[in-house]
């Protein structure tokens, strides 16, 4: 008993070792991918800069010659001769001279270590180290190798073949269609992965669960039918208020979270919708208010656009005066009964409205307002002339 648990010890540490002088080659290998992107960057930054310089110079001659009698012809643009990126060399040349330190001088790594450094790499590194080694040959490679750097050159490309050969026989019949490979046993990421959309696994009859966990991009998922409610019951978005922001970017409105019962004000004004959009599926501006919203003559002038339609249907006081002007409610309310022949319906609503305001405080009161020179011009009351 004692030995088997000596053993497992043994082959534990044995095992710690071996992970250890891998994470040494991941991380070379890591480097090596972002010193070879950022090299390719420095590349597309030069040839945007020559693309701008032709442009400008086009645009000058094009102005002069509008003054000229003799025009300038317009030079036409040199071809692009893709030159020897000298970071791409740097960049390969870094990566074997790190590597003969690690295997020659310092000895914590051997040939077979680079095989095993792999497998601490994302698939996403995989792919790109692959494609890194597809483009590369003679001109950016290392030259006057030494036996161990050839070597070491050697085990590099054969790991990466190794570990994106794929005996997958339900991959190799993308080119038949998602059918062809859901019959051949393929997942349903697998599926997507090779470029088909979320709707054709849910016609396949992959279930919402399966195609949610499998995509992940909420954007992709909305067009494929699912709704608010399947994302939160698949996992891809939590049940937390905070994590509705991401439902919202996606383009899910107000009512699409309301009809997969997230109906919570609070919720949804986490997530980012207006008073209007909340109004305008049937939140009343108590409930509203409850949930932590500002009233309409409080809100930012940018929020006032997107409230003022469901306001003015639900309840029109609330917006302010200087918003509406003169078509405010509160200033076409006041209607004096005797002046232009009006009506005691409106003398009554008016003086309910008031309270005990009677019909005299308001006619005297409008009286003043039309002899005041601080009506401005335009302005009609009751029917009458302009202030």
């Amino acid at each position: 008993m004692e030995s088997g648990g000596l053993d497992d010890v043994l082959a534990k540490q044995a095992q710690e070792r071996l992970d250890k002088r891998g994470k040494l080659v991941s991380n070379c290998l890591r480097k090596f991918i972002l010193s070879w992107s950022a090299s390719k960057q420095h590349e597309i930054e030069e040839v945007k800069t020559a693309a701008l310089e032709y442009k400008a110079k086009v645009e000058a001659i094009t102005l002069a010659n509008k003054t000229r009698k003799k025009k300038k012809k317009i030079p036409k643009p040199k071809k692009f001769k893709r030159k020897i990126n000298k970071l791409e060399v740097e960049a390969w040349a870094t990566l074997f001279s790190a590597m003969d330190e690690l295997i020659s001088k310092a000895k914590a790594i051997s040939l077979d270590d680079i095989y095993r450094g792999y497998q601490f790499l994302s698939p996403t590194e995989r792919t790109r180290l692959a494609r890194i080694q597809r483009t590369a040959n003679k001109k950016v490679l290392p030259k006057n190798l030494n036996v161990i750097q050839m070597n070491m050159r050697e085990c590099l490309f054969a790991a990466t073949a190794a570990h994106t050969f794929t005996d997958n026989r339900a991959l190799e019949a993308k080119s038949l269609g998602p059918m062809a490979m859901r019959d051949r046993g393929a997942t349903c990421g697998e599926i997507i992965g090779e470029g088909f959309k979320e709707g054709d696994c849910l016609r396949l009859g992959f279930s919402k669960d399966e195609v949610s966990t499998a995509s992940m991009d909420i954007g992709r998922l909305r067009a494929a039918g699912l709704t608010a409610a399947d994302l939160v019951h698949a996992g891809v978005v939590s049940d937390a208020p905070e994590d509705y922001v991401t439902l919202r970017k996606a383009g899910y409105s107000a009512l699409d979270l309301v009809r997969s019962h997230i109906d919570n004000p609070w919720s949804l004004r986490t997530a980012g919708y207006s008073w209007g959009e909340l109004s305008e599926i049937g939140f009343s501006a108590v409930t509203l208010a409850m949930a932590g919203f500002a009233p309409p003559a409080k809100q930012p002038v940018d929020l006032l656009a997107v409230s003022t339609l469901p306001l003015l249907r639900q309840d029109p006081n609330r917006l302010p005066m200087s918003y509406l002007g003169t078509s405010s409610p509160r200033f076409q309310d006041v209607e004096i009964p005797g002046l232009a022949g009006g009506g005691g319906s409106t003398a009554n609503h008016s003086a309910s409205r008031f309270g005990a305001r009677s019909s005299g405080v308001l006619q005297s009161s409008t009286a003043n307002l039309r002899t005041s020179s601080t009506v401005p011009k335009g302005v009609v009351i009751n029917g009458g002339g302009e202030g």
